[in-house]
């Protein structure tokens, strides 16, 4: 969700003036770029557990999700270049989503998922893609501050898994601190 405002308040000052209206779509692409790397991070359990088939299936429902989307908040809405970020933000979440709905029953896991992670992102993009770039910054900060408070990355029984890990020594040991 920093990336979001971080990238809004860079985008005028490294490519110009001329693209301060690339920032609204920057912030909002922001998650759909978020919900990509969900979708990929779980694709190989898809794979794994040949659900070929359910992994076609979403994607084109992704696919008429964003077409749809474009057509409808860019054609009838007239949102200009804000509406296919907004569709293709929706596609990538029915992506993610679909396929961490297959995963999950693939690996016999029930539903899990703790709102509060989405946190930071949300606190980061909306005042962003609204025009308070740094009202994004302040509350993906204090958003990212809550999450890692109230749902720690770690808990105390990974210490020693952590530092058994093939990672840095100053890295690991600032891990094995968390």
């Amino acid at each position: 969700g920093l990336i979001a405002p971080i990238g809004a308040l860079a985008i005028p000052h490294v490519f110009g003036d001329g693209f301060e209206g690339a920032a609204d779509p920057f912030s909002i692409l922001v998650a759909a770029a978020m919900l990509l790397v969900i979708a990929s991070a779980v694709a190989p359990i898809m794979m794994l557990y040949e659900r070929t088939r359910a992994t076609a299936a979403i994607g084109v429902a992704a696919l008429v999700v964003n077409v749809v989307g474009d057509l409808l908040l860019v054609g009838v809405a007239g949102m200009g270049v804000d509406g296919p970020a907004i569709a293709t933000t929706a596609a990538m979440a029915v992506m993610a989503g679909g396929y961490v709905v297959v995963a999950r029953r693939g690996l016999g896991a029930g539903p899990r998922v703790n709102p509060l992670l989405f946190a930071p992102l949300v606190a980061g993009i909306v005042p962003t893609a609204l025009g308070s770039e740094w009202l994004g910054l302040a509350g993906g900060l204090a958003a990212t501050a809550l999450a890692l408070l109230l749902s720690p990355p770690f808990a105390a029984q990974d210490a020693d898994l952590i530092r058994r890990l093939d990672l840095p020594r100053p890295l690991r040991e600032r891990a094995a601190r968390l």
